[in-house]
């Protein structure tokens, strides 16, 4: 978690580098509080870049007044970049007392960041804003200049019906079918966003011989 308002100017959180190197994290369980603005997720806050990362089972449930969840990061922000990351099979249940809550499956909220090269699979997710990449991709009002800071997603997908709640997306697909994932086309689609020609996305189709 990460206790702070997230409008607030110096609200960066995390502003390193995490490299998952194709690592994954398992069975991640958040729950929440009544507390104005807190921000749920692996990272609260990340202003920084984290990338090649997989969540593997990643639950939320909580009673909520204003909070942004997501199995990445409650929010990205700043500049802030989520690249090369995954998560498979979540559960993000708020139970929302106002309208102020939003959830995503990658990040919870995307103020002035990126998020690119991911995808979500069996995400189940309840909150007045949502979406399966991110929950607010447009950007609230910033208390300090009253201006929209609208984030990006760039070829990133997921199985549920929508990439985000509010905003624009690039090259990004809902409603991604089970057998589009299994025949490696998701892969092949996630790896071409690279532009710098690297490769971080593998899947096994040889029924456990070689990795592909």
């Amino acid at each position: 978690y990460y206790n702070a308002d997230p409008e607030a100017d110096g609200n960066w959180g995390f502003a390193g580098t995490f490299d998952g190197n194709g690592h994954a994290i398992k069975n991640i369980t958040a729950i929440g509080s009544t507390k104005e603005a807190v921000t749920a997720g692996l990272f609260g806050s990340v202003s920084g870049t984290v990338k090649n990362l997989t969540i593997e089972n990643f639950t939320y449930q909580g009673v909520v007044k204003d909070t942004r969840v997501g199995a990445i990061a409650g929010q990205v922000l700043n500049g802030g970049k989520i690249v090369n990351c995954c998560l498979i099979n979540g559960n993000i249940n708020t139970t929302v007392i106002n309208t102020t809550g939003v959830a995503g499956g990658i990040a919870g909220a995307n103020y002035s960041g990126t998020i690119e090269n991911c995808y979500v699979y069996n995400l189940t997710i309840t909150a007045a804003r949502l979406g399966g990449i991110v929950g607010d991709n447009y950007g609230d009002a910033n208390d300090s200049n009253g201006t929209d800071r609208p984030g990006t997603i760039k070829n990133c997908y997921t199985t549920t019906e929508t990439i985000c709640a509010r905003g624009t997306t690039t090259d990004s697909v809902s409603n991604v079918s089970a057998d589009r994932y299994a025949s490696g086309e998701i892969a092949f689609l996630l790896n071409r966003g690279n532009v710098d020609g690297t490769q971080a996305w593998y899947q096994n189709l040889d029924n456990g011989l070689t990795t592909d």
